[in-house]
């Protein structure tokens, strides 16, 4: 099982088009205000990078940014990908 910024991660990796914070919530089961405050820690953090896209904000991955575990975000997502891929992704 992992955590609420692994799966928050995942689900952002296998979409291509923007999410609102409450479709995230709903795919992770969650209330909306958790993904709020887990996508703000991973922006402040560098994970993620906002960009404001008509009534969505676009959250993207920074792959290259290098993580507590060895290796970098994008490494942690190609191993992690193949083996809990989204169900709720098109």
């Amino acid at each position: 099982m992992h955590t609420l910024n692994a799966r928050l991660l995942l689900i952002l990796h296998a979409v291509v088009e923007p999410l609102s914070y409450s479709v995230l919530a709903e795919r992770l089961d969650v209330h909306q205000r958790s993904v709020k405050r887990v996508a703000d820690e991973m922006i402040d953090a560098g994970w993620l990078t906002a960009t404001r896209q008509h009534r969505y904000l676009k959250l993207t991955i920074n792959p290259d940014i290098k993580i507590s575990e060895g290796g970098t975000l994008g490494d942690w997502l190609e191993r992690n990908t193949h083996s809990e891929p989204d169900e709720g992704a098109t």
